[in-house]
């Protein structure tokens, strides 16, 4: 029979490592070693479940550098030996990488964002493994971010051995649950150099407290990408809209992203069982995950997203207000360069629907001329450069009548940028409506353009072609030539196409 002595021994030493790993001190607060202490009063009653242990959660730090980009060096905080054996050097930039719900430190998508990383810079990336805390139940996977924020934090005070100024030099990027890992991240050390949050998650985060969420005071800059705010149904609508960063981009709106499937339950279905689950996956998180694509693809592009500072898609189509007009502190660029402008607030950008997502937009804003009177149809354009003219694009008249004196605008994208346009090109084609078919033909079949002005969206460079008013008949094309400016466009002049 055991000794009573040793079994009381026994008894407390595994008390001992009971509490070493998590201390319970009520129904709503759990204290970690090292890692302090969370509780699920408010403002934390996002979620009614208090965090997992470590143990459970397991988060792993996967460092790549140009030295190991194929195989990550495992780091954990205040392990020195493991420190100074691996690749990991301080003065360079680091950069860390944070998944969301129910993935892990090793999809794709992390490793394609580190290569592109260590493509544009020597320096530091690890990824955050933390996909045991990232799974099923959701609201359980919202408690663990803290924990995970407090691990990321304490592994940073260690690898920057009291060299405050070495915190300017780490940037957290998070997707969806992610974004606000590393929002807890900069609520524990001050002075982080930058957060990019990557369409971060709505669920049980909309409507809550600062403390709860990413938000601008988390790092020096803090900029957010917009990418699934449409109205939550578990199908779609995973990210937030408003804006919590000191720069938002709000790409295609910030919702339905271009190029991806219609996000129903029917479509996801169907998909599941002519496609197969991956291709069911791709519908579900489509326009969340687009926050990733883009991000990822402006690393290293030579091609800028370009946003403006304009109220809504709308505006940014119609250029309402001037709102594309950059000054004084310039258009943000979304993605890995925005941290080069001054600019703060919102801003909305047009995107490619496939790869590559970025594309050399042109603002065309087309006038209609005097001579005319309101017609129904579609209007043509094509730019012509040297060498390469664009596609045509369509203004169609819809439920809005071309007008005399009426301005309409377009936004259009090539692959490749369309310099030193000398040319445009506008067919017009009229609208058969029912009465043409009863022998009347009561709509006119013509419509004159006083003038197209062309801005380059990279640039800012704008080119003026003058119509002088030529009608142009229907089935027909005008070529409209390059003048200095728009004073030189002579309205009335004779002659129809």
């Amino acid at each position: 029979m055991m000794d009573k002595s040793i079994l009381l021994t026994l008894c407390v030493c595994l008390a001992s490592q009971v509490y070493a790993v998590m201390i319970r001190i009520d129904a709503n607060s759990i204290c970690q070693p090292d890692l302090g202490c969370t509780s699920n009063d408010p403002p934390f009653n996002n979620t009614n479940d208090l965090p997992e242990p470590p143990s459970v959660i397991r988060t792993k730090f996967l460092l790549y550098t140009r030295s190991n980009q194929i195989e990550a060096q495992i780091l954990m905080a205040d392990n020195t030996e493991r420190l100074h054996s691996s690749n990991f050097i301080a003065a360079r930039p680091t950069r860390f990488i944070i998944h969301g719900f129910l993935q892990h430190g090793q999809v794709k998508w992390i490793k394609d964002m580190t290569d592109e990383f260590l493509k544009k810079e020597d320096c530091n990336v690890i990824a955050v493994d933390w996909g045991d805390g990232a799974w099923l139940p959701y609201t359980r996977a919202v408690a663990n971010t803290r924990i995970v924020g407090a691990e990321i934090a304490l592994l940073i005070n260690f690898l920057v051995q009291g060299e405050e100024t070495l915190f300017q030099r780490i940037h957290l990027i998070g997707h969806s649950l992610g974004a606000h890992v590393a929002g807890y991240v900069g609520e524990r050390i001050h002075g982080l150099g930058r957060i990019t949050g990557l369409d971060p998650a709505a669920p049980n985060f909309i409507d809550t407290d600062p403390l709860v969420r990413l938000d601008r005071t988390d790092a020096g800059f803090v900029d957010v990408i917009h990418t699934d705010d449409s109205e939550f149904d578990y199908i779609s609508g995973y990210g937030m809209f408003d804006p919590v960063g000191h720069v938002d981009f709000y790409p295609n709106g910030g919702k339905y992203q271009p190029g991806c499937s219609e996000e129903t339950v029917t479509n996801l279905m169907s998909t599941a069982y002519y496609k197969g689950l991956e291709n069911a996956e791709d519908i579900l998180s489509c326009s969340h995950s687009r926050a990733i694509t883009l991000f990822t693809e402006s690393i290293n592009s030579e091609c800028h997203f370009t946003a403006f500072p304009c109220p809504d898609l709308d505006a940014l189509d119609r250029n309402a207000g001037n709102c594309m007009k950059c000054e004084p502190n310039g258009c943000p660029k979304l993605g890995f360069s925005a941290d080069q402008s001054l600019a703060r607030g919102s801003f909305y950008l047009r995107t490619r629907p496939e790869d590559p997502y970025c594309g050399y937009y042109q603002h065309v804003t087309l006038q209609f001329g005097d001579r005319m009177s309101p017609a129904s149809g579609r209007v043509r354009v094509q730019l012509v450069a040297p060498g390469r003219p664009s596609d045509f694009f369509e203004i169609k008249s819809d439920n809005m009548q071309f007008e005399a004196g009426q301005e309409r605008h377009f936004l259009y994208d090539d692959l490749y940028p369309l310099t030193d346009i000398r040319e445009v090109r506008v067919t017009f084609t009229r609208t058969w409506g029912v009465f043409w078919w009863l022998g009347y033909s009561y709509r006119p079949a013509s419509v004159s353009i006083h003038h197209v002005t062309v801005t380059s969206i990279q640039t800012g460079q704008t080119a003026n072609f003058c119509g002088d008013d030529r009608l142009i008949t229907n089935g027909n094309t005008v070529y409209l030539r390059k003048r200095d400016s728009l004073e030189k466009c002579v309205p009335g002049r004779r002659g129809s196409f």
